[in-house]
């Protein structure tokens, strides 16, 4: 069954890691996504009420840095205090390491960011892949991940259905709030979601046997 559910993140850390891949190849293209991601924050940018913008603005700090920062040490000082260790570990090494991916990536790929004018959330520093989409990915999946290990079965769809619904908004603020092109977004997913996919795969056994 370990070996099965193993195999299952393998499978999903390729899948994301190939759309990480092609979306990355078709923005340093500058093809048809790029004119659509374009398109698409011309439209929104004439389109989106204020009062959406104003309540968005406030919403996006959920994907924070700082406030991400914030829940994983948290989650790890309440992991060492039942002195799950390896779990503590391994929430470290899923926060942090996509932290500095992203980072990585932001760097290697230094897409500017679309026009945002608008003056109620401002943003610095290079647009693919994006920064909150993927700590919100790190951070609210590998929430998900600790409840499901740590929660009875009857919480599981809950928690599953929450973080998903959770990280899909932040996302979408993001593209709303024309600080991050859709293209930009849907990387920072895929980045994140094949790095925490990859920790999994290759330290499920370690972490089940501390939940356990």
């Amino acid at each position: 069954m370990m070996a099965g559910a193993h195999r299952r993140w393998w499978l999903v850390a390729l899948f994301a890691w190939v759309v990480f891949i092609l979306l990355a190849i078709s923005v340093t293209a500058d093809g048809a996504l790029v004119r659509f991601d374009q398109m698409l924050a011309a439209t929104l940018s004439l389109s989106v009420a204020p009062s959406l913008l104003w309540l968005l603005s406030w919403f996006t700090h959920l994907g924070d840095r700082n406030f991400l920062i914030i829940i994983a040490a948290v989650m790890t000082a309440g992991l060492l205090w039942r002195q799950a260790w390896r779990l503590a570990w391994m929430c470290v090494v899923v926060t942090a390491g996509g932290g500095l991916l992203n980072m990585l990536m932001k760097h290697v790929f230094q897409r500017v960011r679309p026009e945002h004018l608008h003056g109620y959330v401002q943003e610095h520093g290079w647009s693919f892949p994006s920064g909150h989409a993927s700590g919100t990915m790190a951070v609210y999946g590998f929430a998900c991940y600790l409840a499901i290990c740590l929660l009875p079965a009857r919480w599981h769809r809950r928690c599953l259905l929450g973080a998903v619904l959770l990280i899909s908004a932040i996302g979408i603020s993001r593209v709303l709030l024309q600080v991050h092109y859709l293209s930009d977004v849907l990387a920072g997913f895929a980045l994140s979601l094949a790095w925490l996919s990859m920790c999994l795969a290759v330290m499920g056994r370690w972490i089940h046997r501390q939940a356990h």
